[in-house]
């Protein structure tokens, strides 16, 4: 359907089932259409659902993140893709049913524990990527899973603050995920008193990466939405230059929301399509 559009160049990420032909589906077609893939995150998907948390203090948890990564790097490099980006990790155990929804009241684990385990994890991943670089994606706070957790934030970097802590004193880069970033930031200042600046925020994390992804929201849920030649976002992300920078268009409304989105972010400054 993508091909039909136009579309070259698509990322696989969650939401899906895995079959037995799966990765030689993707190969066929691949060659047939001259596409090129990324793999993302919860790609390729498990024969058993599951949050993929790299930060998870019971074992078999972190096992079963640390080998589906590990799978979506093998993966990568048959595609021939060159990056492939994880979440930041959760403090909690929480179901696979509640990914994208409202999560339910879960026991915090241990904050620095949870740190550490999670740059353990990245470390890992370093030692067997391959020739595939490997990023880290913001989490969103929602408002409604702030107000749930509101003693204390349950997912690890939502906002540049946190990123820090995250990497440390490691060599880590970030995927920034604009609407993840809008809806924490919002979250965090309506929540927890900061005083964010959505502005400043990607002043300070764009210009660390070479991978954006894009889709816009009401502030206060995830709800990937098109993006407008004339919203506040674009005139917020217009200044800023994307020149070497890969963007993917994350949005889940129509076919016609998504080409409306694909030509917007193209006048943005720096923006190629190949």
């Amino acid at each position: 359907m993508l091909v039909a559009e136009g579309y070259r160049n698509i990322e696989l990420s969650g939401g899906t089932e895995t079959y037995p032909e799966l990765v030689s589906d993707l190969l066929e077609l691949q060659e047939k259409h001259n596409l090129r893939y990324l793999c993302h995150n919860y790609f390729p998907p498990p024969s058993e659902h599951f949050v993929l948390n790299l930060a998870a203090q019971a074992p078999q948890l972190y096992r079963q993140s640390t080998e589906l990564a590990l799978a979506a790097l093998v993966l990568s490099e048959k595609l021939g893709a060159k990056k492939y980006a994880v979440h930041a990790g959760f403090l909690m155990n929480f179901r696979a049913s509640e990914l994208g929804k409202p999560i339910s009241r879960h026991e915090l684990n241990d904050e620095q524990a949870c740190l550490q385990t999670f740059r353990r994890g990245w470390e890992w991943l370093q030692e067997h990527r391959g020739l595939v670089e490997v990023y880290i994606e913001n989490n969103v706070l929602s408002i409604r899973n702030a107000a749930t957790y509101a003693k204390k934030n349950p997912l690890l970097f939502t906002h540049l603050q946190e990123w820090e802590l995250l990497k440390g004193a490691l060599d880590m880069r970030p995927l920034v995920d604009v609407a993840h970033l809008k809806v924490s930031v919002n979250s965090h200042n309506a929540q927890y008193g900061r005083q964010l600046s959505f502005e400043k925020e990607l002043e300070a994390l764009l210009p660390l990466t070479d991978y954006v992804h894009v889709s816009d929201n009401d502030g206060r849920f995830d709800q990937g939405k098109a993006i407008y030649p004339n919203s506040e976002l674009v005139g917020q992300l217009g200044n800023h230059d994307f020149t070497g920078k890969v963007l993917t268009i994350e949005v889940s409304e129509s076919l016609e929301a998504i080409r409306t989105s694909f030509e917007t972010i193209q006048n943005l400054p720096g923006v190629a399509v190949d």
